[in-house]
């Protein structure tokens, strides 16, 4: 009887997940998503930002296409701002920004700063080289 029970619990286990991920792929379907680089082109965080959108979207559910802008000002500060205060908020932003981002915003030396690091969603490090809070 457990093994019946068993049986029916990974069924559904395995149906939510699959109509989860159709959701995710009709989002996604279609959409550009933007990759924000806090420097000008041709550095290494805009060759960085360019390797990741070419490869990036055949892994997204949908396979949306990725464009890379490049958001020159106030060594990444500008990319920052924007990224947390007027990209759109449904995953279709993600910032490459300089790894000491967070680090101003918390000793609070610069008023510029219009963000909270601790509330960019889904950040992740790689490598500890850069910063890429998508909104």
């Amino acid at each position: 009887m457990s093994r019946w029970w068993a049986a029916i619990l990974v069924f559904l286990a395995l149906a939510a997940s699959d109509a989860r991920a159709d959701d995710v792929a009709d989002f996604y379907r279609g959409k550009l998503i933007k990759v924000v680089v806090g420097f000008a082109s041709g550095g290494g965080y805009d060759v960085y930002a360019r390797l990741l959108a070419r490869h990036l979207g055949k892994y997204i559910p949908g396979n949306p296409g990725l464009v890379v802008q490049n958001m020159v000002g106030a060594g990444g500060l500008r990319a920052a701002n924007f990224v947390y205060s007027a990209a759109p908020k449904d995953g279709t932003t993600i910032g490459i920004l300089s790894r000491d981002m967070p680090l101003l915003a918390v000793l609070g030396a610069n008023a510029a700063v219009q963000f909270d690091p601790g509330k960019f969603t889904g950040s992740a490090h790689h490598r500890a080289s850069s910063m890429m809070p998508t909104s």
